[in-house]
Parts: structure tokens; sequence; C-alpha cells
């Protein structure tokens, strides 16, 4: 039986990063994203060709779900769905090669020195530098702030990283699209520092 990269490799994943506390409406989103990419790039294992799943993980369309897998803090989701795409098609050296350079590039991005992490004080500071942030609460290891009328923001100081946490109210589909291209950039910007 032929492995069907959507079906067989990323709703399965999905499915369980939800039930560890993906939001189902993300994992929806991500699933929908890559569906109308399977159609657009004729890579379903029933009428199409596996080695256009190659075409899709290299383009801009997969940037595009990158930086939703990111801003929705779900990059190990996508991570293990390349790291399953690679053993299913093992066969398909386009396939191969493509995932090896993806998970290469993104696990680039992951690694941080613990010397590079700033202390909850000059976090502090520089919050408090902008007129548009209001900061709500302050912990030994975390910051909850308020920007403006829609975004809340929640800044977790770890033992060699910091997690961010973005809340957006009311934010209407264009808007979401902007946003999620914006945090990838910043994403990008930070991964590189």
């Amino acid at each position: 039986m032929l492995t069907d990269f959507l079906r067989h490799i990323v709703n399965p994943i999905l499915s369980s990063y939800v039930e560890r506390g993906l939001s189902p409406k993300v994992a929806n989103e991500l699933k929908k994203l890559i569906a109308e990419a399977e159609s657009k790039y004729a890579f379903d294992a029933f009428s199409g060709d596996p080695i256009n799943i190659a075409k899709y993980l290299l383009s801009e369309d997969f940037k595009v779900l990158i930086d939703m897998f990111k801003a929705a803090g779900a990059l190990d989701a996508l991570l293990e769905i390349l790291e399953k795409a690679e053993e299913a098609y093992q066969n398909v050296p386009e396939v191969v090669n493509a995932v090896k350079q993806l998970l290469e590039e993104l696990r680039k991005g992951l690694e941080v020195k613990p010397k590079e992490i700033v202390s909850l004080e000059e976090l502090l500071e520089t919050l408090k530098k902008s007129p548009e942030v209001e900061i709500t609460s302050a912990s030994r290891n975390a910051v909850k702030a308020r920007i403006g009328k829609k975004v809340e923001i929640k800044i977790r100081l770890l033992k060699s990283s910091i997690r961010l946490e973005f809340k957006i109210n009311t934010l209407a589909k264009h808007e979401l699209k902007v946003l999620l291209k914006r945090v990838g950039r910043f994403v990008e910007e930070v991964s590189g520092i």
C-alpha cells in the first residue's frame, strides 16, 4: 500500500498533537492548507506522484505552512511530519533530499545557546520602553503584557530558551495571513541572531 502524505502522515501526527494541546482550529487550518497543496501539486498516493511532495516541500506554499507551524508553537509537529515522510518515502530520493534540507534548516533555527538568554529585568526594561505595551503581570520567570486592544503576550524564560505565547482577539482571516507572514519573518530574523 502506498503511503499518503496527508492521510497517513500529517493527519495522525496533527491529531496526536491536538491531544497534547494543539488547538483543533489550528490543526484543521494546517490540514486544509496541506490538502489544498495536495491538489495543487498532485501528490496524493492514489492519483498523484510522490515526487511532487519534494516540489511542495521546496515551494513558497510550504514556507507559509512552516510559518503557520511556528506561529502555532507546533514546530515539533512539523519536524515529526518531516521525519516520518523521510522514512515513508525512503525510496523516493527527491523527497528524502528535500526533507533533509528542510530538517537541517529548521533545526538550525532551534539552536539556542544558554548565554544568549536575557534576564527578566532586561526583558521588563525592553517592554517598558514601548508605549503600546502594558505589562499586566510579572513573576520570577514570566511576563504577561497587552499590546493594544487585540494582542496579549506571555513571555517565559526557560533554562536555555524563551517561550513566546500570543493571544490575538477578533482577527479576520486576511489579518491572520498577514500576521503569520510577519511572525514567520520575525522567527527567521531571531533564528539568524
